[in-house]
């Protein structure tokens, strides 16, 4: 399975669940980072929350990304993972995909995608 970031943009929406319908992200910086862009856009991560929903008054909720992948940090919070993390109270993260992350020009380890660590030499198991 590949690992590619979700992104925010305004035309987002989330699976929906029990009675509530499906629902955007609240904005930038609380449903997605305000300073970290790729392809374009602002970057999901834990902690950032969708619009509010509501089957009746009294059960008025937003849902909020709770799993991203652990070792890639957007704002010093993992980075959500599109159609991987999961939105509690219930969901799948789904959005906009980043297709290469490229994570500093000139980097001797820098990996062309999330997750992808192919090529470098020190690394345990590879035959080059």
């Amino acid at each position: 399975m590949s690992l590619f970031p979700a992104l925010y943009s305004p035309a987002d929406i989330t699976p929906g669940h029990g009675c509530w319908f499906p629902v955007g992200y609240v904005p930038p910086p609380i449903g997605a980072s305000a300073d970290v862009v790729m392809n374009s856009l602002p970057v999901h991560r834990v902690g950032d929350v969708t619009l509010p929903h509501f089957c009746s008054p009294i059960d008025t909720h937003s849902d909020i990304i709770a799993t991203g992948y652990p070792s890639v940090l957007v704002n010093s919070r993992p980075v959500a993972i599109a159609g991987v993390s999961v939105l509690a109270p219930a969901g799948i993260v789904q959005g906009f995909q980043a297709v290469t992350v490229i994570c500093g020009a000139g980097l001797a380890k820098t990996p062309s995608r999330v997750g992808q660590l192919a090529n470098w030499p020190d690394n345990p198991g590879d035959p080059a």
